[in-house]
């Protein structure tokens, strides 16, 4: 599910050639099975590192609506603000969450690897 996340996330940032699906975002279901996974059974860091990963999920999303009321605002946004807004969704909230998602997914493989055969 995060994968699936992280891959909804950052979408392409340019197109070249015929334009390609956008990939579905995990569904309802999925979110809250691994957040109760999540909860119930990973370690302080897991949990700790897991609500870190949403929070930068969840400030994408804010500046995903931020774009969005921008571009289809009947109120004229300045061009400026606009990019400026862009620039940070795509020079600092994605590479950000990109972190936060590799992190967590090392810290689990390390803890998993601490329980497998050696």
């Amino acid at each position: 599910m995060i994968a699936a996340l992280g891959n909804y996330l950052i979408g392409d940032k340019f197109e070249i050639g015929p334009p390609r699906e956008q990939p579905e975002p995990p569904s309802d279901a999925d979110r809250i099975r691994v957040r109760a996974l999540a909860q119930a059974y990973g370690s302080p860091a897991v949990k700790k590192l897991f609500w870190q990963y949403l929070e930068a999920v969840d400030a994408i999303a804010v500046q995903v609506r931020v774009l969005t009321i921008m571009a289809t605002a009947n109120v004229q946004a300045d061009a400026h603000d606009y990019l400026d807004a862009e620039g940070q969704l795509n020079d600092e909230l994605r590479p950000a969450e990109v972190a936060k998602r590799t992190e967590l997914a090392e810290q689990i493989a390390a803890e998993l690897g601490a329980y497998g055969p050696s």
